[in-house]
């Protein structure tokens, strides 16, 4: 849900923010936190948008994995493994897939 929220935000020639991002000074790579924020923020909008919760209560106990279950170690692997594909658009889709009907 947060790609496909990231990948309808943008337009032709924008970056997804759906991927791991480094500093911009080179120091190494945003932490897990840090990606966690920023991708629970387009869950969250996904949730409001695509899925009609209007509840801002429900949307702020809403979170993109659940931290006793799922790593934030492996939301950042999960997220470096589908940065390199596209869900709302013919490029990089999976080919044959219908990625977003299927889902």
């Amino acid at each position: 849900m947060a790609k496909i929220q990231d990948e309808d935000e943008k337009t032709n020639g924008q970056n997804y923010d759906f991927q791991i991002f480094e500093y911009a000074d080179g120091s190494g790579f945003e932490t897990n936190e840090e990606l966690f924020e920023r991708i629970n923020k387009f869950y969250r909008k996904a949730l409001k948008h695509k899925l009609n919760v209007i509840d801002e209560s429900k949307l702020k106990k809403s979170f993109v994995i659940d931290e006793n279950k799922f790593a934030l170690s492996k939301l950042k692997y999960t997220v470096s493994e589908l940065e390199k594909y596209s869900f709302v658009d013919d490029k990089n889709r999976l080919p044959g897939k219908d990625i977003l009907g299927i889902f």
